[in-house]
């Protein structure tokens, strides 16, 4: 599935219960440069998220190493062309910086990956 507009991110929030308890299991950059994140924790699935083109993020506020890992919620919108996901509610993007972890790229497309 790839978000395109505003109906597409509310289908996705609906599926992905907003995040909520979500954490990355695992991130990758692959060959092609489109960013991979599964995240588990939610509802009775997985999901593995693609980020390709002009790909920015920061996840480094998640690093469980230092930080709580689990996100309470979570935000996405387009700007510019771009979809912005970011792990807190009702965030701009004239509020993220590196104390949120955050993606944002031109093309998003997500897979959700039953337990």
């Amino acid at each position: 599935n790839e978000i395109k507009n505003q109906i597409d991110i509310d289908r996705f929030m609906l599926v992905s219960g907003g995040f909520h308890d979500a954490r990355i299991l695992k991130s990758e950059l692959l060959n092609d440069g489109t960013f991979k994140v599964t995240f588990d924790g939610l509802w009775g699935c997985n999901i593995e998220m693609y980020f390709t083109g002009n790909v920015s993020y920061c996840i480094e506020s998640r690093n469980p190493e230092y930080r709580d890992p689990y996100w309470l919620g979570s935000s996405m919108f387009i700007d510019n062309n771009m979809v912005v996901f970011v792990d807190d509610e009702d965030v701009e993007l004239k509020d993220i910086d590196d104390n949120y972890c955050w993606f944002k790229a031109e093309k998003v497309i997500y897979r959700v990956v039953p337990e």
